[in-house]
């Protein structure tokens, strides 16, 4: 029953039946009754960081490939083999982590996912040679596609319907804190002189970095562990009481009352519990259930009316990623070739194209201690992640100020032409330059189709179609990598230019973005 004791909050309408929607509007009820405090600021900052640390992970490969190059004798191709098998690693548990989420838990998966992720790159920091590094690799983005999708969900299941979308908005923040974040800290451990060895094996710095990476994520299932479980989660199995003991403790911390004063005691509701027993027939019929619920919402995401959302949104999602997680990652490496080549040809004026045909020096003893970023290329690399949080942060100013589709066709279309200038630059601050306009108007573009994608689907589909979505992009992004490992060595300038006009085709889908879509509170 509803106890209503605070001015303002009305006893909810039980309706003609009186069971799922009066069971639903107690639940919104109570979450509204348990305030925002304390517990919130705590459980936010918890997913931020975790948020990040998954942030950390994906971008690790492009701060390693220096050295790790000259351990494991990588050319283009390897390098950009790394990133697509991480990449892969993602696409192939997408679909998975979600309906193991749905059936054991938000919790459940989080933590042991970044507990398995910190080990993870613990190992891959001990590798002995190319394959094992790859399989690890891919292994890392199989477990870390879980929570770096959920931690949205269990984050958003915390707050009621009318904070969850700001709230989501404010946190997707540290993945791109993340960028600016890690080349710091790869300033601060790869220019370290150390040097452990056993045999042929050799731990170094950039193996540290790895090692270094593996804490926050470790850190993560620590602090994920000391958290409840979703309560949206609890009272959808039907475990109320459960469900109640998380509110009425969110109540306590975030008011500083006792939880026994809190108005809601019980969620007056017919429906039947289901436990979340053991049992394989129970998990095997469950497993089935939630595929039978997915294929039931793709069907609807392929059939008219929704098919042309599904195909403009997997559209634009697929051509922003191509650049966002494809080139995006290839920035650092960028700024350590044209660097190296300027040392090697001092005298002459080179294009970033130009820079990949300079002939490097073979590799000696002391290779894998010398072939680092230099201070400077970190440097740049700061700054393009410390403009990239302005430029998400102006996104959110301006979501709710100028037409939906403005933004996504103005962001695309400057990184787009960004790409093809790149064809054209022969400085380093050239470089700096367009490299800073064409991540930051990436990303910003991505945030905003992240906010836009949730107004175009009905929402009673919206989260597969989402998925969706993302799952194209992925693919995008790792069909990506392994195009620029493979031919930008050889043929810089084309593989330029088919990246940025795919980035532009990007442009040209979202001029489809409906005009009278509704503002999303971001």
């Amino acid at each position: 029953m509803l106890v209503q004791h605070e001015k303002g909050i009305a006893k909810p309408d039980t309706g003609k039946d009186g069971v799922d929607d009066f069971g639903s509007l107690e639940y919104d009820t109570a979450i509204e009754l348990a305030g925002v405090g304390r517990f919130h600021h705590l459980i936010t900052f918890i997913c931020g960081f975790t948020l990040m640390s998954c942030g950390f992970d994906v971008n690790l490969g492009g701060y390693i490939a220096p050295t790790a190059s000259a351990v494991f004798d990588m050319n283009s191709e390897k390098i950009g083999l790394i990133h697509a098998v991480f990449l892969a690693g993602t696409i192939s548990s997408c679909f998975f982590w979600g309906a193991l989420a749905d059936t054991f838990g938000r919790k459940r998966i989080l933590v042991p996912g970044m507990f398995l992720d910190g080990v993870l790159l613990l190992l891959s920091s001990l590798s002995h040679n190319f394959s094992t590094f790859i399989v690890l690799r891919f292994l890392s983005g199989f477990i870390i596609g879980g929570p770096m999708s959920l931690i949205y969900t269990y984050l958003g299941e915390f707050y009621s319907e009318r904070k969850r979308a700001k709230v989501i908005c404010f946190v997707a923040l540290a993945m791109t804190l993340s960028t600016l974040i890690l080349p710091v800290v790869a300033m601060t451990v790869l220019p370290i002189k150390m040097s452990y060895k056993i045999d042929k094996w050799e731990f170094n710095s950039w193996r540290l970095l790895v090692a270094c990476m593996a804490v926050p994520s470790l850190l993560s299932a620590v602090l994920l562990s000391l958290m409840p479980e979703s309560p949206r989660f609890l009272f959808t199995k039907s475990l109320h009481e459960e469900c109640l003991h998380v509110i009425s403790k969110m109540f306590e911390m975030n008011t500083g009352k006792d939880r026994a004063s809190f108005p809601v005691k019980s969620f007056n509701s017919k429906q039947k519990v289901e436990l979340i027993g053991p049992g394989q027939k129970k998990l095997l019929s469950s497993i089935v259930y939630k595929i039978e619920i997915m294929w039931s919402q793709v069907s609807k995401l392929v059939k008219p009316p929704v098919l042309n959302t599904t195909v403009l949104c997997t559209t634009v999602i697929f051509t922003n990623m191509v650049g966002y997680c494809g080139l995006g990652i290839w920035i650092p490496e960028f700024f350590d070739r044209y660097e190296e080549a300027g040392k090697l040809a001092p005298n002459a004026t080179l294009t970033v194209c130009g820079a990949r045909t300079v002939p490097r020096p073979p590799d000696d003893e002391d290779s894998a201690d010398s072939k680092i970023f230099s201070q400077r290329t970190l440097l740049f690399n700061i700054i393009i992640g410390g403009l990239s949080i302005l430029g998400n942060l102006a996104s959110g100013f301006l979501a709710n100020r100028v037409d939906r589709r403005l933004m996504p066709v103005t962001l695309m279309l400057a990184s787009g032409g960004a790409v093809l200038y790149l064809i054209l630059v022969d400085s380093t601050m050239k470089l700096l330059a367009t490299a800073c306009l064409f991540y930051v108007m990436i990303g910003t573009a991505h945030a905003v189709y992240n906010s836009i994608m949730v107004d175009l689907f009905p929402p009673s589909i919206v989260g597969m179609g989402v998925c969706l979505a993302l799952l194209s992009g992925r693919f995008g992004a790792m069909m990506s990598n392994i195009i620029l490992g493979n031919l930008l060595d050889q043929h810089c300038q084309s593989t330029l230019i088919v990246t940025g006009s795919v980035v532009l085709v990007g442009a040209f889908a979202s001029l489809f973005i409906p005009k009278n879509l509704p503002h999303h509170n971001c």
